[in-house]
């Protein structure tokens, strides 16, 4: 539809000038007189953010998200009111489509078959998607600490009153300690917190369940790019570690020509090795200890591929640890790199024959 395509700056006419408030009410006004948009939670956070200045905050969200576009018939959600960017086009119709046969009682593993998000999931870098600053600024406010589960496209937070931010961000449920990322990882909410907010406040089981699924995705697709990218490998929790092994990483390292060999073997090789480090504060403290300027050096530690005979290793040099855990789902005997001699042996993930590991920047 051609709608779908229209940017959103072009929709709702000239952006607001930040350094200019005169031009924030006239671009507020033009978006309360799209149809739909008076009808949407994104409207009432608006208004209850800041009730006596509602452009205030719509300036801001207009700003950060310059590539968003106004939906279709289809595409309309009652939690937004523009699709966040031009992948995102069409999810509310898949999601639609998947809720009218649903599964009755979805399982509480993640599994591929509740994953909307349409693959390839390894692509470049996403020129529309959020700024580090956005990022940073939702995974300071989201978790247990503040007890809502905050997207990106919902930053505007800290004027928002205590009391009524329960009525426009999705409360933290009680499993989500057990699976969120470290601090500093920026993974990103599943699209489906954006389109179906009103069903997962409601607690219906499918959401949730393409939830689960999807956050275990976003986060195996950050775990691996980041390793490539910094040779670091976040300490995610056990929980999580066990999600991204049901998706299974062939199925996530996947492009737009088809699977990828060298990426899936890559990725098991971090979650075996992810299964070996320590998971207690003391690790963690030897870690922060190695980076007191860094604020997120206690979760992870440099990693690397090894190439032999046998194949391709993972391996992790965290030069604080004394004791490692050795798994009990993984065979074989393991130990960590360390300060001083050389060590006779490495914490090693799976071997797996005949892959060449991905060229690695040298860390910083």
């Amino acid at each position: 539809m051609a709608d779908e395509d229209t940017p959103y700056r072009t929709a709702v006419g000239p952006l607001p000038v930040l350094t200019d408030p005169s031009t924030w009410e006239p671009a507020w006004a033009r978006e309360e007189a799209r149809p739909h948009v008076a009808e949407t939670l994104a409207h009432a956070t608006f208004r209850g953010i800041d009730p006596a200045r509602p452009a205030n905050p719509f300036a801001k969200q207009i700003t950060a998200s310059p590539h968003a576009r106004v939906p279709s018939l289809d595409d309309r959600a009652s939690s937004i009111t523009v699709v966040r960017r031009r992948r995102e086009v069409g999810y509310r119709r898949s999601y639609l489509g998947f809720m009218d046969d649903a599964p009755a009682d979805p399982a509480l593993v993640p599994t591929l078959d509740f994953v909307l998000t349409p693959p390839p999931y390894l692509e470049a870098a996403d020129l529309e998607g959020p700024t580090t600053v956005q990022l940073t600024t939702v995974r300071n406010h989201r978790g247990g600490l503040t007890g809502q589960l905050v997207g990106w496209h919902q930053a505007e937070y800290s004027s928002c009153a205590t009391a009524s931010r329960s009525r426009f961000y999705l409360p933290t449920p009680a499993w989500w300690s057990g699976v969120e990322v470290p601090d500093g990882c920026m993974a990103e909410l599943p699209w489906v917190h954006t389109y179906a907010t009103d069903d997962l406040y409601a607690g219906r089981r499918v959401p949730w369940a393409i939830f689960r699924s999807e956050w275990a995705l976003g986060a195996a697709v950050v775990l691996l790019e980041t390793f490539r990218t910094r040779r670091v490998l976040w300490r995610f929790p056990p929980r999580l570690i066990d999600w991204i092994r049901s998706l299974g990483p062939a199925n996530i390292c996947s492009r737009a020509e088809g699977p990828d060999a060298e990426a899936t073997a890559t990725l098991e090789a971090l979650l075996d090795l992810a299964d070996q480090l320590p998971d207690t504060e003391a690790f963690c403290q030897r870690l922060r200890a190695r980076s007191c300027e860094l604020r997120d050096r206690g979760g992870w530690v440099w990693a690397d591929l090894e190439v032999g005979d046998e194949g391709t290793r993972a391996k992790a040099a965290p030069s604080t640890v004394r004791t490692p855990r050795t798994s009990s789902r993984h065979a074989g005997t393991v130990s960590l790199v360390g300060v001083g001699p050389p060590p006779s042996r490495l914490l090693v993930g799976r071997v797996t024959p005949g892959v060449e590991p991905h060229r690695l920047l040298p860390p910083w």
